[in-house]
């Protein structure tokens, strides 16, 4: 699917073809954060001061119509980048994001992967998207490849085809 401007868009179900198994995978631990939830105060002036810079920059010639972040690594992290994205979405009419990769954590086992898969939707996808912003996911050096333990040879790898980067 691509979008007007020829980007190539992988919807969510693409890029994690691994199917009904991240779907099904729930956030273990703690109350996960509810997309309409609303920011914590500390984050609004900063947002807002934020939009404003990018709605002046936004029609000049070479400056970037969208987002991008990278490095997510679900369970190391507040998880408010993905709300945080959409809140400027909102504020500032920009709708592209990119997502430079490296998703989940380094370490794990296949059960650690897809918990963190479906935080992903939860925590970034989901806003994004409820956000009417269009998500476009790169494979980074540790998506779906992690070894169970810094020290440990053994790990679990997705293929390029079931984490959406191939035909």
């Amino acid at each position: 699917m691509s979008d007007t401007n020829g980007y190539m868009a992988l919807k969510r179900r693409s890029f994690l073809a691994g199917g009904s198994a991240f779907a099904a995978v729930g956030w273990a631990g703690g109350r996960a954060a509810v997309v309409s939830d609303p920011l914590p105060e500390y984050y609004c002036s900063y947002v807002a001061g934020l939009a404003k810079k990018i709605r002046t920059l936004k029609n000049t010639p070479g400056v970037a119509d969208g987002f991008f972040f990278t490095d997510p690594h679900v369970n190391a992290n507040k998880r408010f980048s993905g709300r945080l994205i959409a809140e400027l979405i909102r504020l500032t009419g920009l709708n592209k994001v990119f997502c430079g990769g490296d998703i989940p954590s380094a370490f794990g086992t296949k059960d650690d992967l897809d918990a963190e898969m479906a935080q992903y939707n939860q925590f970034w996808s989901a806003p994004i998207q409820q956000a009417g912003g269009m998500l476009f996911n790169a494979k980074g050096n540790h998506d779906f490849t992690i070894r169970t333990s810094r020290t440990s040879t053994d790990g679990w790898t997705y293929s390029s085809q079931a984490a959406g980067t191939s035909t």
